[in-house]
């Protein structure tokens, strides 16, 4: 007889089964059996399941959670990965012995009791019925401790979000008078309620109660949490409050407070409101520090005048904990960008005088290494090529670190992969290393099917299919499950169907164009727009294919022809002349270049950085186009990080359309217009520039516009911003002159989800021109991207 035995569960349970398949082996029931060496590809002539203890799961339950079958070929792997999934049940082995010309399958459980009922003592705050949904184990279920653990926590955290922040839970398992069953009893501890009312600090002369306050992650509740009650503003947490006094003791570092410290913390109770406390956090600073001088010891391949001009913290100065570590990422950024991998920096603070402190960075040079091997794994459905192309080293060359730092962001920005170590080892072949890259890949693709509604364009329902790392030649029939993937091709199918609109875009982008850094996208599509005026629709469909190439880390340009029909149709029987001219069929082919520069830190939420644009369009009559247009555009943006992760946006936006001969027509498609949710807020949708003899916009062939935007978190995934427009539309191309220009300010909330921000503003106009409503707008994008 032989066991196969799956190390999972209690260690005393497992010791048991194993002193109980040892006894089977010398009982007169196995002595009848023939002792198999090697079951392996035996068929499978019965198998018999032995209960140790209750038996609390049916045997039929048991064997349809088995792969292993009577009738099938016997595997270890099979009967392992069989032991895995019986630990729903409990826990279990295995053995085989010879019978009737084959392999008899005996399975071995010790099941887990059935919970009975589950009970609560000590919780006042919350019923048992609120309690009992945190605990996912149903009556009749196996009792299961990593679940009781999970429970346990989420009964904590509810009672935290109530103010219970010295809440504490346990359990017990008790025998329940029926065989098998067990009885779980949960003992509350909720402590008294804290609500926190204010953050008072003592001994601070130093350093202001409010830059304290905004290192804390702990708030006060303040205007927005009396605003908005369900931010956890107001709410105390003591795994929090104690990584806020450490950040605390921290600031003081960073001020030169060497031997600051938080000395005690109290809650000082409200009388007229005993569940509120104000937080008394009280402060030994002791003596600022600054620097007396600064040495590097250890230096040989670098000298003093090489590595001195990095370092930022200098004698003289006020000692920055901050400043230091700044210091010491420069050195190790500039020996690690110089092949020295093993390099190493550790600072030592000594005494110099009164409130005096000498700095010496100690370094560990290490020898240059130059890469061996660079080895890659986790990536299971992406191709080795597609994250090796993102590298911005190979093997024979210097280590750099930077370099390294470099190509794990690339890896990241992919969207393939969560997770990215990017970890040195050493090799047997001296000034060699290997880099092993692990990555854990994460989803790439994605369907959502829902509604949405939009100020600008109604009712919209939506259907998305993307894959951000595709293959197509990945057909079924080549490889398993997922299909299509893995060759970092970007692939998107878009349907949009709405009371006043029916879009339609199929794209396909290969980044690597020819083996190069050269992304690559054509796309189909289609688009019937009723929202754009009043008077008339347009309809475009057509296709264009494009070509990005990087010219830095941060900039790249785009060149891109786009062949497309435009049609304005449905021309209102009231409608001006001006607009009714407009009516009729146009195929325009249209070539376009774009030079573009981003700093951004993100595309998501950017909180710093910039993003500059340059683009001209040229509409030709060539491939027997009708359209003779050109178009210049300018835009800049810029993102500033502010205290407690407030954030000041710029932006700006100038452009000019105008024929190629100078006068020729510009038909109303090309046209400029602001207006809307994405420029003047205050006003209608492209209801800004030039109008009709009955006020219906027609676009004119100068824009410009500008924005100031500053946004402030709220809850988790919500800002709410502040926001000033300004901007104009002249009738004539290049007419800069802004007599007539419009201007709003507002209130609004940003909410960024899964499927992308949604925007609600309010404007309220300041300055608006003869042409356009003075009147507040509620401006709203909600429920799709497109």
């Amino acid at each position: 007889m032989k066991c196969l035995f799956a190390p999972t569960g209690n260690a005393l349970l497992r010791l048991r089964l194993r002193l109980i398949a040892a006894a089977l082996l010398v009982s007169p029931l196995s002595a009848q059996f023939e002792e198999l060496d090697s079951p392996e590809g035996q068929r499978v002539t019965d198998i018999e399941v032995r209960y140790v203890g209750e038996r609390t799961v049916d045997e039929a339950r048991i064997l349809a959670n088995m792969n292993t079958r009577a009738g099938s070929t016997y595997s270890r792997e099979t009967a392992s990965d069989d032991v895995k999934r019986l630990f729903e049940f409990g826990i279990a082995d295995i053995l085989t012995e010879s019978y009737a010309g084959g392999v008899r399958v005996i399975v071995l459980i010790q099941t887990r009791a059935a919970l009975s009922e589950t009970v609560f003592q000590g919780n006042t705050a919350f019923p048992d019925s609120r309690l009992r949904q945190e605990v996912e184990i149903d009556a009749g279920a196996s009792v299961d401790e990593v679940k009781l653990q999970e429970a346990v926590f989420n009964i904590e955290e509810i009672y935290r979000k109530k103010g219970y922040s010295d809440i504490s839970v346990s359990y017990r398992i008790e025998q329940d008078p029926r065989p098998g069953f067990s009885r779980v009893i949960f003992f509350v501890e909720e402590g008294q309620r804290n609500r926190l009312r204010s953050i008072l600090f003592q001994g601070n002369s130093s350093i202001s109660a409010a830059e304290l306050r905004s290192v804390m992650e702990i708030k006060e509740k303040g205007i927005i949490g009396a605003v908005l009650p369900f931010t956890r503003r107001g709410k105390i947490d003591n795994n929090v409050l104690e990584e806020d006094l450490l950040r605390i003791e921290e600031e003081y570092r960073n001020h030169g407070f060497l031997n600051a410290r938080v000395t005690d913390l109290q809650r000082l109770r409200i009388e007229k409101d005993p569940d509120r406390v104000d937080l008394l956090i009280i402060i030994e600073e002791g003596p600022q520090f600054s620097v007396g001088n600064v040495r590097i010891e250890g230096a040989s391949a670098f000298g003093d005048a090489e590595l001195v001009p990095l370092l930022k913290l200098n004698g003289g100065m006020t000692y920055s904990a901050k400043t230091m570590r700044e210091d010491i990422e420069r050195l190790q950024d500039y020996y690690g960008s110089r092949g020295y991998a093993d390099f190493r920096v550790q600072p030592r603070i000594e005494n110099a005088g009164p409130n005096v402190v000498n700095l010496t960075y100690v370094l560990r040079e290490g020898e240059i290494s130059y890469i061996r091997l660079i080895n890659i794994s986790g990536n299971e459905e992406t191709k080795d090529e597609v994250a090796r192309r993102e590298l911005a080293v190979q093997p024979g060359e210097l280590y750099n670190s930077v370099k390294l730092r470099t190509s794990r962001r690339r890896l990241e920005n992919t969207g393939f992969f969560s997770a990215v170590e990017i970890l040195p080892s050493d090799t047997e072949q001296a000034g060699y290393k290997d880099v092993n890259i692990n990555l854990t890949e994460q989803q790439t693709g994605n369907i959502s099917v829902g509604a949405g509604f939009s100020s600008i364009d109604n009712i919209v329902g939506f259907i998305d299919i993307t894959q951000s790392n595709a293959d197509i030649t990945d057909f079924p029939w080549r490889s398993g499950w997922p299909w299509f993937t893995g060759d970092g091709q970007k692939l998107r199918l878009g349907i949009r169907f709405g009371t006043q609109r029916s879009d339609f875009i199929f794209s396909h982008t290969e980044p690597w164009f020819l083996e190069r850094r050269l992304a690559l996208t054509n796309e189909l599509y289609f688009r019937d727009a009723d929202f754009l005026s009043d008077d008339y629709t347009e309809r475009r469909y057509g296709y264009a294919i494009s070509l990005r190439k990087p010219v830095t880390e941060a900039s790249f340009v785009n060149f891109e022809y786009r062949i497309q029909n435009v049609e304005i149709y449905d021309i209102d029987r009231k409608a001006s002349d001006i607009i009714a001219a407009e009516e009729g069929e146009y195929l325009e082919s249209k070539l376009s270049l774009e030079f573009t520069h981003d700093t951004r830190d993100s595309f998501f939420l950017p909180r710093t950085g910039h993003r500059f644009t340059a683009g001209v369009s040229v509409s030709g009559g060539f491939l027997g186009a009708e359209v003779d247009n050109y178009n210049l555009n300018l835009g800049f943006t810029q993102h500033v990080s502010l205290p407690w992760d407030t954030i000041f946006t710029f932006e700006s936006n100038v452009a000019v359309v105008d024929g190629l001969s100078g006068g020729d027509h510009v038909p109303i498609f090309n046209r400029l217009f602001l207006g809307g949710a994405y420029d003047l807020r205050g006003f209608d949708y492209r209801d800004v520039g030039p109008k009709d003899q009955f006020g219906e916009p027609i676009g004119g062939q100068t824009l410009a516009s500008a924005t100031l935007e500053f946004t402030f978190p709220i809850v988790e995934r919500v800002r709410g911003a502040l926001f000033y427009d300004v901007g104009f539309v002249n009738r004539d191309s290049f007419d800069f002159s802004s007599s007539d220009y419009n201007s709003d300010i507002g209130i609004g909330v940003r909410l960024y989800l899964p499927i992308g921000p949604i925007r609600l503003d309010y404007g309220i106009p300041l300055e608006s021109d003869d042409e356009n409503d003075s009147s507040g707008k509620f401006n709203f994008n909600l429920g799709y991207q497109f």
